[in-house]
């Protein structure tokens, strides 16, 4: 159900709200080493919210506020742990509570569009594919567990300014400060016990099985503090129904860590990829399209996932790294057609 009710000619107030009934189920058949058949199912009842203000501040400027309720179902993780136990208790809902507020404008005649917001949301039984302790056995699974709590905050802009007719310039962005609040029982890093002995403890006398640690406060792994996007785009006439483009912009991220537990390795610094097209295209809105592209001009190398295999090496840690084509300079030519 969604209510819009205008309380004035400039305020407008907005109230939703969900109610949802989610069921799964599981059928999970393995025949090595022994025969293990579990057959289960699942339901639960969830309420969703928001609650939005908007203010016209004057007429191309707009202000608001809102706060919503959001949810994430219940999960099966039949990985190779999968067990009868886990079936019964599938990973729990994840729920959270979004706060934001923000403006959006438009100055000089709608030449200039600048959109603000602040946000910040607040995560409970956040879920991740990690290692947790289970009480019970003393020993630590991996797989689709919830982590606990979460917080992420910051604020996102937007940015578009077009001085002239055939030029327009873009800049939007983020600054986000995301940060556990609660995993108490998490898993160490291999050789954590060693390199950070105060860091990683033993929690039961139970050797490596048993090493835990406290990631409250620690940054969430992919999930960089800034990331940004400056361009600018040049369109314009060349002759009777032809048009000419160009366009240039940079893209930069801060550093990451792609290590839940915060593993010091698996981390990358920030970088910068700067990336320009021409073509050429009809003046209508159908018709042929070229475009010469060449991305990463400056090839600069990065990687979108890094993996500590220490485990595997004797505790000697071993990196492995995830490459994308982007990570290297490349010109292309494109053709398009519209119709």
């Amino acid at each position: 159900a969604q209510l819009d009710y205008k309380l004035t000619d400039s305020t407008r107030l907005g109230v939703g709200l969900r109610v949802q009934n989610e069921k799964i189920d599981v059928y999970y058949n393995r025949t090595l080493p022994t025969t293990v058949t579990i057959n289960e199912d699942n339901d639960d009842t969830a309420f969703s919210w928001k609650i939005a203000l908007q203010q016209d501040l004057a007429p191309d400027v707009m202000a608001y506020a809102s706060v919503a309720r959001g949810y994430k179902g219940q999960a099966y993780d039949i990985s190779s742990s999968f067990s009868q136990a886990k079936a019964l208790v599938p990973t729990r809902p994840e729920s959270s509570t979004a706060y934001e507020i923000g403006i959006k404008s438009r100055f000089m005649d709608n030449k200039v569009q600048l959109n603000l917001a602040a946000f910040l949301t607040d995560y409970k039984d956040f879920q991740a594919q990690s290692s947790v302790l289970d009480p019970g056995t003393g020993t630590l699974a991996l797989g689709l567990n919830n982590v606990g709590r979460l917080r992420t905050k910051g604020v996102e802009w937007e940015l578009s300014a077009k001085p002239i007719d055939w030029f327009r310039l873009d800049f939007s962005g983020a600054y986000t400060d995301a940060r556990i609040r609660e995993f108490p029982t998490a898993d160490c890093w291999t050789n954590q016990n060693v390199e950070q002995p105060a860091v990683c403890f033993d929690t039961d006398g139970a050797g490596p099985l048993g090493r835990t640690q406290n990631l409250a406060g620690v940054r969430l792994a992919n999930a960089p503090k800034w990331k940004w996007n400056l361009g600018g785009t040049a369109d314009f006439p060349v002759s009777e129904g032809l048009d000419a483009f160009a366009s240039m912009n940079f893209i930069y991220q801060s550093t990451v860590k792609y290590d839940l537990f915060n593993n010091p390795y698996a981390v990358q610094g920030g970088h910068g990829i700067l990336n320009a097209s021409l073509g050429l295209k009809e003046s209508t809105d159908k018709g042929y399209k070229l475009t010469v592209f060449v991305n990463n001009i400056t090839n600069k190398q990065y990687v979108t996932f890094i993996g500590d295999q220490a485990n595997l090496f004797g505790n000697q840690h071993v990196l492995t790294q995830f490459v994308p084509r982007g990570a290297q300079r490349y010109v292309g030519v494109k053709l398009d057609y519209s119709f």
